[in-house]
């Protein structure tokens, strides 16, 4: 009879379930491990949209620079700009010209107000539009190198607000440089970082 006693007490200690402090500690450790689950989560998120949009910056900047180094080849002349605005025209093979400027900011990449403090350019072909989203360097303007002796007329550079040319002397060449914003929110960390892509291109018709 004493043996079953027992059997029965520790059937009844074996069935017992969890105590209502056992239950809160266990529901504190969940709360914060999905907690921190979740902020790495968003974390992670928040750090892939901003590669894609730095990825896809880059990608419609170097778009820009292929299209006008592809016209740059096909021209007969580089020229400096004789229109306010325009950073490097082009006498192309049948004598017609074509100029690249830098506008106000279509609204493609910027807000539809943006303050004078978020406002950017646009790179326009003739009236088309080209890129937008270009500002000005954080880290200064480029410059043109200075041979010596200096050529007769000096390399020339050109430009404003985040596109600039360094059209050579006999207008056979050209250093072009594209600057974009990498974001529009002031309180990124990146807002005052500027993406950068450039090139050396040569016309190649007589």
């Amino acid at each position: 009879m004493k043996n079953y006693l027992k059997f029965i007490k520790s059937n009844h200690a074996a069935d017992k379930g969890f105590t209502l402090i056992e239950i809160l500690v266990a529901a504190a450790i969940m709360s914060i491990v999905v907690t921190l689950a979740g902020t790495a989560f968003v974390a992670l998120l928040q750090q892939n949209q901003k590669a894609k949009a730095e990825s896809d910056r880059r990608t419609n900047l170097n778009r820009a620079l292929d299209y006008m180094a592809n016209e740059i080849r096909m021209a007969k002349k580089i020229e400096s700009p004789t229109v306010a605005g325009e950073v490097i025209k082009l006498t192309l093979p049948d004598n017609s010209t074509v100029s690249y400027s830098i506008a106000n900011s279509s609204g493609v990449w910027t807000d539809t107000n943006p303050t004078a403090a978020e406002r950017s350019q646009s790179i326009q072909r003739g009236s088309n539009f080209l890129v937008d989203g270009i500002k000005a360097p954080s880290s200064g303007t480029p410059t043109c190198p200075t041979p010596t002796p200096a050529p007769t007329p000096a390399n020339q550079l050109v430009g404003s607000n985040g596109f600039y040319a360094c059209i050579y002397s006999g207008g056979k060449k050209v250093d072009l440089y594209l600057y974009g914003k990498l974001s529009d929110e002031p309180r990124d960390p990146n807002y005052n970082k500027r993406l950068e892509v450039k090139s050396t291109v040569y016309t190649r018709a007589n």
